[in-house]
């Protein structure tokens, strides 16, 4: 089962990685109000930190079918991503705002993914 869904992944890298990297383009640009303060403070760091770690990991996927040593190219483009949206959010969005925190929580993930990644490849 692990198997035909890695396959697949492989099959399907390209369109995976675009499709879900304009969903975090959407789901962080669109306009979603005030919402109450019910969570812990650094929830939305862990957020962050596992939706780059995705992002990277699918990055990485489609990459490597493309070059052979992806994963330098992965960390500066997952985080320049990273970056423009978080900027776009505090020029386009009202109700959003720039937090360098989320910048960082982005990295985190991106290279916990990257380091995971290379582990299982050795």
């Amino acid at each position: 089962m692990i198997t035909k869904l890695l396959s697949l992944a492989k099959q399907y890298a390209l369109p995976l990685f675009v499709v879900y990297a304009l969903a975090i383009a959407v789901l962080s640009l669109i306009s979603i109000g005030k919402l109450p303060e019910t969570a812990p403070e650094f929830s939305d760091k862990i957020v962050h930190c596992l939706a780059y770690a995705l992002f990277a990991a699918l990055f990485y996927n489609y990459l490597e079918e493309v070059i052979t040593k992806p994963a330098i190219l992965v960390v500066v483009l997952s985080m320049l991503y990273g970056t423009i949206i978080e900027v776009l959010q505090y020029t386009l969005n009202p109700d959003r705002t720039f937090d360098l925190w989320d910048i960082v929580a982005n990295g985190v993930g991106i290279v916990i993914a990257i380091i995971i990644i290379r582990v299982k490849k050795t």
